[in-house]
């Protein structure tokens, strides 16, 4: 295999004859994985500000990335297949230990059940 590309191949029946179609650039999906990443991370940052949203700035254009530091340890969770509940426990600490505020357990586990939904898409 030459170092300028190597390719994954898969041997494919068509009537009685066998072709071999090209299925993917190796290259190409290492580049496809951190976009993916950051795909997944915006998804996230937008799920935490419209859905979850414990101080109430949903829509306010100044505050569109006042919960984004806590997308990557959310992606984290779920790249780990972390249950619906542990997502949820998360955020629960989030809004009492961090932000301070009275928790919802109940907004909680349903925006962590949205997110293991939306994150599963494409998988």
């Amino acid at each position: 295999m030459t170092a300028i590309k190597a390719r994954a191949v898969i041997l494919t029946m068509a009537s009685s004859s066998a072709t071999i179609a090209p299925v993917a650039d190796v290259r190409y999906l290492a580049q496809k994985r951190p976009m993916r990443r950051n795909l997944d991370l915006q998804m996230i940052q937008i799920v935490l500000h419209w859905a979850w949203d414990p101080i109430g700035v949903r829509g306010i254009e100044n505050a569109a990335d006042e919960y984004d530091m806590y997308a990557p340890q959310v992606l984290k969770l779920l790249e780990a297949d972390a249950p619906t509940d542990e997502i949820a426990t998360y955020l629960t600490r989030v809004v009492r230990d961090r932000i301070e505020l009275p928790s919802n357990p109940d907004r909680d586990h349903d925006v962590a059940a949205m997110l293991r939904q939306l994150y599963a898409i494409d998988r």
